[in-house]
């Protein structure tokens, strides 16, 4: 685009108006030299003085905004060229992924390619990325859902866990001079056990958070894909949507099945000091009689 189509060094005079420097000095010369009177505002015949030209900075910033905005629709223009050709790029092959004009698309290169205008294209891709965006979104709730729940398990595994060992440990007060050998073993074993269920737990509630934040990561691309223009959205399209559709084939989060088997175990263990103690009772009550 040519330069006389900006203002070049822009000035305002009195009355307001603005003008090229070079223009308006060049106007004032020649009024003066053709002897017309009192100096005008080329534009609104206003009185002006040529020593009171002010340079219009917001002007100047304007102009070259503009201009860079000329710069970039041309280039923009350009790039929106076949190569080939020099038709403007309006369609887009699927098998190659890449965008071709009308003589690309009757060319034997891309005969038997499924070809489609890009607009149709944006709409079709974008439609199956909101499918996929809709499918990720609730299994993301699901396997929120599932982390409250194995919270909520381990919590009441643990208010178990404690009520037992409250449980083991008064019973125990009452062996300790008879069963202070044989309970420490067994205290033990319980805080192993313990150890073991939050352990689990934690693996558990560990591996959902990474899923949950795999999906989180990956909606946030494909969102970020959808506001990107035409030319960048529809690269990599469909390594996009070989991701998405991998989704699914991710193995899923398995929850443990050994913590009801670990607390039954936990309550075998609570038994154990009831029936010694039921043991010893019943034999000192045998030596009285």
């Amino acid at each position: 685009m040519s330069n006389l189509f900006y203002f070049s060094d822009p000035v305002t005079v009195d009355c307001g108006h603005s003008s090229c420097k070079t223009c308006v000095t060049t106007y004032c010369d020649n009024w003066e030299e053709g002897n017309h009177g009192p100096l005008c505002c080329p534009i609104c015949r206003e009185k002006i003085e040529k020593v009171n030209f002010r340079p219009n900075w917001d002007l100047a910033s304007l102009v070259e905004h503009v201009k860079q905005l000329g710069l970039k629709q041309e280039k923009e223009e350009k790039e929106n060229l076949c190569e080939r050709y020099k038709e403007k790029l309006s369609q887009f092959c699927e098998e190659d992924g890449e965008f071709i004009c009308v003589e690309c698309d009757k060319s034997p290169v891309h005969k038997t390619h499924t070809v489609v205008l890009i607009k149709e294209a944006v709409q079709k891709y974008k439609g199956q990325i909101c499918v996929h965006l809709n499918n990720m979104s609730k299994k993301k709730e699901e396997l929120l859902e599932i982390k409250l729940n194995e919270e909520r398990q381990s919590q009441k595994h643990q208010e178990e866990t404690e009520t037992v060992r409250k449980k083991i440990m008064s019973e125990f007060e009452e062996l300790e001079k008879i069963l202070q050998e044989q309970r420490q073993p067994l205290v033990a074993q319980l805080e192993e056990l313990n150890k073991d269920i939050v352990k689990r737990e934690n693996e558990n509630v560990t591996k959902l958070l990474e899923e949950i934040s795999f999906l989180s990561n990956l909606i946030k691309e494909l969102k970020e894909k959808c506001r990107q223009p035409v030319s960048e959205f529809l690269q990599d399209i469909r390594s996009t949507l070989n991701r998405c559709k991998q989704v699914k084939d991710r193995p899923p989060v398995e929850i443990s099945p050994e913590l009801e088997e670990k607390l039954s175990t936990l309550h075998q263990l609570g038994i154990v000091p009831e029936e010694i103690l039921k043991k010893f009772t019943g034999t000192e009550k045998g030596s009285k009689g």
